[in-house]
């Protein structure tokens, strides 16, 4: 059947037709009517990512009945988050939620946000990102063809490993594996670790056949993805935290009126009501495991300071080095970690004497 298929079609009419096939199957998927309203989430069902774009979309059918037709896709159905970002960029995917490590291929001043160590608690984090830290990121964003709705938080990043890691020292010789930005890359190798960048699907494999011993991952996707089972040792470090941003394609939102803005907006789950869930996911994650599956150290004020001490000649170079708007970027948050300090202090002074 094959062989007449292919004696049937000459080569370059073949290759025109599988490009049709490829071509509608894509806009079969994505679609092209002036009313689709393509999202791209990310989120196991009954998990806090999924109750988010859950509430996300039913807020907006709720607000714009039959005004959108909304199409949802929570399990990668449109590829990696590159070939999302790439689409939505396009126009051919309306709203999604990229992670600053990925969006940080476009906007490269977003990668200092994975600076390690660069925040200190969640509550300093809210106090900083929501400042006009935000109407920054927000306009670097503008420049990409993007419109920023909001952040979406996600957790702290710690190592996970075939091996106890308490110290700088524990990674030396190692082979880590890093997600995609550049700074990761670098804090492995600073750290005295050897790295490489295989797909999340790869981990588990390659943890069982010893190319890796070990990586950075949050608890969600830690413990979800079943990584685990391979790697029993989980260190909590808190050397970076994870960001998502919720983005629209600029060209489709500047198109809508502003009530149809002011829903997409106000839609979004509350930023606490999320954290909450992802907090007691994460809490719940860790308990379901019992002591023999899972070894769990978190990092003591001492042993924080061995990373911090390590890394900082990092931080100083990539700052040294930075664009103009890197380190604007970096000043700002500098500027309101200072405020933060501040205020935190005068705080406490003010219960001590109540």
């Amino acid at each position: 059947m094959m062989l007449h298929f292919l004696k049937v079609f000459s080569l370059p009419a073949l290759g025109i037709f599988l490009f049709s096939i490829i071509y509608l199957q894509s806009n079969l998927v994505l679609g092209k009517n002036n009313n689709d309203l393509i999202i791209a989430g990310r989120g196991v069902k009954d998990t806090a990512g999924y109750y988010y774009w859950k509430e996300f979309t039913d807020n907006i059918e709720k607000s714009l009945p039959s005004e959108f037709n909304i199409k949802t896709f929570m399990n990668a159905e449109l590829g990696p988050e590159e070939t999302i970002l790439r689409n939505l960029r396009r126009n051919k995917v309306q709203i999604s939620g990229i992670s600053v490590s990925g969006l940080s291929l476009v906007i490269p001043e977003l990668s200092l946000l994975r600076l390690p160590y660069l925040f200190d608690n969640e509550r300093e984090i809210s106090f900083i990102l929501e400042s006009d830290v935000k109407d920054f990121v927000s306009s670097l964003m503008r420049k990409k063809g993007l419109v920023m709705l909001d952040w979406m938080y996600g957790g702290w990043v710690n190592f996970y490993s075939t091996f106890r890691l308490t110290e700088p020292n524990d990674l030396i010789g190692k082979r880590i594996r890093v997600s995609v930005d550049d700074i990761s890359i670098k804090l492995i190798k600073i750290l005295g670790a050897d790295f490489t960048q295989i797909p999340f699907t790869d981990i588990i494999p390659a943890l069982q056949s010893g190319l890796i011993d070990g990586g950075e991952q949050s608890t969600q996707l830690y413990i979800s993805g079943g990584i685990y089972d391979a790697a029993s040792y989980y260190t909590i470090s808190k050397h970076a935290y994870v960001f998502a941003v919720i983005v629209a394609n600029m060209k489709w939102f500047e198109k809508l009126n502003n009530m149809q803005k002011d829903v997409f907006f106000n839609s979004l789950m509350n930023k606490d009501k999320y954290k909450r869930l992802v907090l007691a996911e994460n809490k719940g994650l860790l308990e379901s495991l019992s002591e023999d599956k899972l070894i769990i150290h978190e990092l003591n004020s001492n042993e924080i300071e061995l990373f911090k001490n390590k890394s900082l000649p990092l931080t100083k170079k990539i700052i040294k080095n930075s664009s103009a708007e890197e380190r604007k970027l970096y000043d700002l948050i500098k500027i309101k970690k200072d405020l933060y300090k501040k205020l935190s202090k005068q705080e406490k002074n003010f219960k001590a004497h109540e």
